[in-house]
């Protein structure tokens, strides 16, 4: 199954017997980057009765994870989280799960499907993104051309980043990497070769969002 990574951050908030539930969750790259977000939502949330997490990154057999019950009973919190992410279509993602007790215990099974319950109600509102290697580049051209490269760039599925408007015009482009050379190629000979080319930055992870 395609792993997809969240867009941007999310949160989902629900009540079971009483305690309140407030799931936060964010897209990470890196270990460190999971347990600063946790951090974070542990310190703005310091009146929470439990702040459980779990987070995975990569795919595959180069999967990076972890999770933690934050003082509920063991196995009952952190990692039916992270039982529910490996299962979902996502990676890249951190998830904080934070309960405020509410005054009715939920026992082993009731917390095991109050936790598991925030990621399936979460999952759906995160928006997917993935990720594409990309080069950064300027053109430059005259005038009389702008219209049919404009046309070509957007019909070719490249970004325009920025645009100069001067003695020429000047793009500064986002095409992936492995399309560049045609890029390159088809503006050559769509302005016979009236254009000039320079790469600003290779390889570039670029997160991109899908619709």
């Amino acid at each position: 199954m395609d792993k997809f990574i969240p867009y941007e951050r999310a949160e989902v908030s629900y009540v079971i017997k009483k305690s309140k539930f407030l799931v936060t969750a964010s897209p990470v790259f890196t270990a460190e980057e999971a347990r600063l977000f946790i951090s974070e939502i542990k310190k703005k949330y310091s009146d929470a009765t439990h702040n459980v997490s779990a987070f995975i990154i990569g795919s595959g057999n180069s999967v990076i994870s972890g999770c933690s019950d934050d003082g509920e009973p063991a196995g009952t919190a952190g990692k039916p989280i992270l039982t529910a992410l490996t299962g979902s279509i996502f990676t890249n993602i951190v998830l904080v799960s934070t309960r405020w007790f509410g005054g009715i215990k939920l026992g082993t099974g009731g917390l095991v499907k109050a936790y598991s319950e925030g990621v399936f109600q979460i999952v759906p509102l995160l928006k997917k993104s993935i990720i594409s290697c990309v080069d950064k580049v300027d053109i430059i051209f005259d005038y009389s051309c702008y219209e049919n490269i404009m046309f070509f760039v957007g019909k070719f599925g490249a970004e325009v980043e920025s645009s100069d408007f001067s003695e020429n015009v000047k793009l500064t482009c986002i095409v992936k990497s492995e399309k560049l050379s045609a890029f390159k190629k088809e503006l050559i000979d769509l302005t016979s070769g009236k254009i000039l080319f320079e790469i600003l930055e290779q390889n570039i992870n670029k997160k991109i969002l899908i619709k």
